[in-house]
């Protein structure tokens, strides 16, 4: 089932005749949609708010190097957490290509040592990183055990794992640091808008 995003539900409820939208399930017999829904998807991942990707330009360029970072790195914090929410919970088996199950606190090691590999990308000391790391794990496993339905979305986690690996979360200073003028900083927030409008939080829903 094709996931819902802001942009897509506006439309659905506000502007399309409801007799006419096609079912999620159905979407992808339809290419013309299908196309705009996976065009939305790519523009909201280059709009994240984070490094040099181009919604970092954007938030750079509106907040300046230091709020940037501190913002940037809360965001791919979250992100991270949510790709990576539900994949470990407590009591559940953990099978290892479906050939032998894992002890559980080797999954908890390896999410951990996961979690710190991404992490890296913050450019923090190593023990700081570690403890985001192990505070990450901990919260997320206190969720599921208290909301065992709780689930965040783990095909994100290929991004996450791309973003942190390729790229600083901070952006590098310019050589030129000059507010924007007015008009510069509205288109600045009209970009982040659209972010917030084609983000889709579960793009694509398998059921088996």
């Amino acid at each position: 089932m094709i996931g819902d995003n802001l942009l897509f539900w506006l439309f659905e409820n506000y502007v399309a005749d409801p007799a006419r939208v096609p079912n999620h399930h159905e979407l992808t017999h339809f290419p013309v949609l299908f196309a705009a829904f996976l065009a939305l998807v790519f523009t909201s991942l280059n709009l994240l708010p984070i490094g040099q990707l181009d919604g970092g330009h954007v938030l750079y360029g509106l907040v300046g190097y230091r709020r940037h970072k501190l913002i940037a790195s809360g965001i791919f914090i979250t992100f991270l957490f949510y790709a990576t929410l539900g994949m470990l919970r407590p009591g559940e088996e953990v099978s290892v290509l479906g050939y032998f199950t894992a002890p559980h606190f080797v999954a908890i090691a390896f999410m951990i040592g996961l979690l710190f590999f991404c992490l890296r990308c913050l450019r923090v000391s190593t023990i700081n990183t570690w403890m985001i790391a192990v505070a990450i794990f901990t919260v997320q496993y206190l969720m599921t055990m208290v909301l065992p339905k709780v689930s965040g979305y783990s095909g994100w986690l290929l991004f996450a794992l791309i973003i942190g690996r390729l790229m600083p979360v901070a952006h590098p200073p310019t050589e030129i640091e000059e507010p924007l003028t007015l008009g510069r900083k509205i288109l600045g927030w009209i970009a982040l808008i659209v972010f917030v409008l084609c983000w889709t939080p579960a793009p694509v829903d398998i059921h088996i």
